[in-house]
């Protein structure tokens, strides 16, 4: 077990404005000039009650922020996090200090770094913190209360030692970690996320992994100190991406992921809620997709699912038609996305319905559209 506590570097502010122009169908611009947009995440980093959008550029080993400025989307501000990040690939925001803002979490795979900066509240200055220097090719990092002390702890993938690791918050304010291995055997893992699949009141963990592994689900014995393997999907080639969410409305996680090898999006259903038992249903067999999402984008109570596909520079949705997962309308967002490596979804505009941010690798862009805007461009089945 080691302690980490890493020594605080306070990164200063640097801002950049960038006016959008409204909202057309090909959506609204965030930043055209991000060197390898990577990764994204959205939350309130300025706490004025809007939502802001968190970005990693691989090639330029660059971390920003941009501030939503009137809180419609039409207008970002851009803020410098850290400018020496090499390789960044994954980005996150949780209050980790548990003082009521939001913090950042970043994955370094040059660097083999996993790192996190505390808000001084504003989000004008950020200190960083190193969890681990060591975790050869960290590739992602996301926060969850993994012991169930009402704390929030940090998880994080190595591909390159096939490592999935997690870190325990000491005191509950950021201050001192103690390091906890999950698996050093997940072969080429790349995603990971915590949801409570088996419906016992803990969080799990799911990962993704491009190797024969696929889809796994780990389950949490005894408040992180064990864990258990459950492959849910060893067949799946190429799985780079899986998101855990209730798509059939029956009040138990499932997972929805996706197998470039395969060209396929699918999702599993939790048949008994317990994570015993799974029935996969496909939702798209025509495009090789590499990140996959899952939200209410059209606001009628059920979970639909949006993903982003690099080699097809297409980022796409597909509405949940009958809120059971068993019928699906498939939605194009954008075919000229140069790389679509990543999407999420959040409330940009301010008008309570979530909208679809996503970030190309190769074009170096982050844009958002709305998706009921999406939805009157084109509809097929």
């Amino acid at each position: 077990m080691r302690i980490s506590r890493g020594a605080p570097l306070i990164i200063a502010l640097i801002t950049t404005v960038l006016v959008g122009r409204g909202l057309p169908d090909s959506g609204c611009s965030i930043t055209e000039n991000f060197d390898g947009a990577r990764s994204i995440a959205a939350a309130d980093l300025d706490a004025d009650g809007d939502t802001d959008i968190l970005g990693a550029a691989r090639y330029a080993g660059d971390l920003f922020w941009w501030e939503n400025a009137a809180g419609t989307g039409a207008r970002w501000i851009s803020h410098v996090v850290e400018d020496d990040f090499p390789g960044a690939m994954a980005v996150y925001s949780a209050d980790l200090d548990a003082d009521g803002d939001a913090d950042i979490l970043g994955a370094s795979w040059d660097s083999s770094t996993v790192a996190y900066w505390i808000n001084d509240g504003s989000g004008a200055r950020w200190t960083r913190h190193i969890l681990d220097d060591d975790l050869k090719g960290a590739t992602a990092v996301c926060a969850a209360d993994l012991d169930c002390d009402g704390d929030l702890d940090v998880l994080g993938a190595g591909h390159l030692i096939d490592e999935v690791v997690w870190w325990e918050n000491l005191d509950g304010r950021a201050s001192e970690w103690a390091e906890h291995l999950v698996s050093c055997y997940c072969e080429g893992v790349g995603g990971v996320q915590t949801a409570d699949l088996d419906s016992d009141g803990d969080p799990d963990i799911l990962t993704a992994a491009c190797s024969n592994s696929g889809i796994v689900w780990w389950e949490n014995i005894n408040r992180g100190s064990e864990w258990t393997s459950h492959p849910l999907d060893e067949t799946l080639g190429e799985a780079h991406c899986a998101f855990a969410a209730d798509l059939d409305s029956d009040g138990d996680a499932d997972i929805v992921g996706a197998g470039a090898g395969e060209n396929l999006v699918a999702w599993w259903e939790n048949t008994d809620g317990s994570g015993t038992g799974w029935n996969r249903r496909a939702i798209e067999t025509n495009l090789a997709i590499c990140a996959v999402h899952a939200a209410d984008l059209d606001a009628d109570g059920d979970t639909d699912v949006i993903g982003a596909s690099a080699t097809g520079d297409t980022v796409r949705w597909w509405e949940n038609a009958d809120g059971r997962g068993t019928s699906w309308y498939s939605h194009t967002v954008d075919t000229e996305f140069g790389g679509a490596y990543t999407v999420h979804a959040a409330d940009l505009d301010g008008d309570g319905t979530d909208d679809i941010v996503a970030a190309a690798l190769t074009d170096d862009r982050i844009r958002w559209w709305k998706a009921s805007a999406v939805s009157l461009v084109s509809n097929t089945r």
